[in-house]
């Protein structure tokens, strides 16, 4: 007999591989789709900062600053001080006002994960 706490621990795995998932297809520049997973991963699991903060990353790779900036500030309303958040939110931010444009390359390229979204398990 599955009961509701076994139901969603299996719900949490799935939305985590779905997670994995985008942040493989992430990197082969394949943004559309892993955005795409990410949804899904938090239509399953509504509390998952981590699956928001990549669906940020995956819509700033987009050039889809307002929609990153509301998927970071969810991640950070579910895990304040989240780090990576943190930073992408500050990078959108300073890089689409009026007088940083000019600078928004630049703060794109340093401010970028390493690798395509780095999914953290914290």
């Amino acid at each position: 007999m599955t009961t509701l706490m076994d139901r969603g621990h299996d719900l949490h795995q799935t939305a985590q591989g779905m997670c994995q998932q985008g942040i493989t297809i992430g990197q082969q520049s394949r943004y559309e789709e892993a955005q795409h997973l990410f949804l899904e991963a938090i239509a399953l699991v509504l509390h998952y900062p981590e699956a928001y903060y990549n669906l940020g990353v995956a819509l700033k790779l987009r050039d889809k600053p307002d929609e990153a900036i509301a998927a970071f500030e969810t991640a950070l309303a579910q895990q304040p001080h989240y780090p990576n958040a943190l930073l992408n939110l500050g990078v959108i931010a300073s890089s689409t006002s009026p007088r940083h444009k000019q600078d928004s390359t630049a703060s794109r390229r340093c401010c970028d994960p390493p690798t395509f979204p780095k999914f953290s398990t914290k």
